[in-house]
């Protein structure tokens, strides 16, 4: 339901997403449950970045939870 909510034109309601995303990824289960899920890693990994704020949020994303 998250990767759904992030999928949207509106930059402000992805990066809203991608603000819970980051705040899963403080804990080891967060991290796990997020990548659990093929939409989350392909959405973090293929998806087009509409701005610099978008993507420097996703690198936040996949360096914290490695």
């Amino acid at each position: 339901m998250l990767i759904e909510f992030t999928l949207v034109p509106y930059e402000s309601d992805e990066i809203l997403g991608l603000e819970v995303m980051l705040q899963l990824c403080n804990w080891e289960w967060g991290s796990r449950v997020l990548f659990v899920h093929e939409k989350a890693i392909k959405y973090l990994t293929t998806h087009e970045v509409s701005s610099n704020e978008v993507a420097i949020k996703k690198y936040e994303i996949v360096s914290k939870a490695i």
